[in-house]
């Protein structure tokens, strides 16, 4: 197959994809200021790890284990619902892994006397990935409150334009002007 035919047979299956509501978007490409990816595979790490290594920190399991699979089904589910189009999924990864990470850490650090060496290590192990899960689902809920999710970076991000500046102060200026002529904003005898 010739490269011309190659890359026509490509576009052919792109119009293809758009026609039936597919988006193309080819491996290895990432949405900006999107962290969520992350999140979601750090979230299901740390479910996976608590489960496994249960056994090998609990005291109890039969009272420890029902909050454990309740969290984690919890979690997975926020997890698969992880979307650059909802920020408020994103809030939740954030919460449910903020509690994860406290839950862990103070279960690790509380009991750091009774523990053993193996049952302290994967409970910091544990709230670590969690904490790591909830750094970058802060990322993404400050890129969705700050609207850049999807929005690429420009040079002039940081750059002060002075005559913008200069036309803001100008229209305050003359919305002040105006506001003293007229009868509406005038005090009360």
């Amino acid at each position: 197959m010739a490269r011309g035919e190659e890359v026509s047979d490509i576009r052919r299956e792109e119009e293809q994809d758009a026609l039936l509501g597919y988006a193309y978007e080819p491996l290895g490409t990432r949405i900006p200021h999107y962290s969520g990816d992350a999140s979601r595979q750090l979230i299901l790490v740390a479910v996976g790890l608590l489960l496994i290594a249960s056994p090998l920190y609990g005291h109890d399991l039969r009272a420890e284990l029902p909050y454990e699979v309740m969290g984690s089904l919890a979690a997975v589910g926020f997890a698969a619902l992880t979307s650059p189009r909802e920020w408020l999924v994103s809030v939740g990864d954030a919460l449910i892994s903020a509690v994860g990470a406290g839950i862990y850490a103070s279960w690790a650090l509380g009991d750091y006397g009774n523990a053993t060496s193996l049952a302290f290590v994967l409970r910091i192990a544990i709230a670590l990935v969690f904490l790591s899960a909830f750094y970058f689902s802060m990322k993404t809920v400050r890129s969705f409150s700050l609207g850049q999710v999807g929005r690429h970076d420009r040079v002039d991000d940081f750059d002060t334009d002075r005559a913008h500046e200069d036309s803001i102060a100008d229209e305050e200026k003359q919305f002040a002007e105006e506001s003293e002529r007229s009868e509406r904003f005038k005090p009360w005898p």
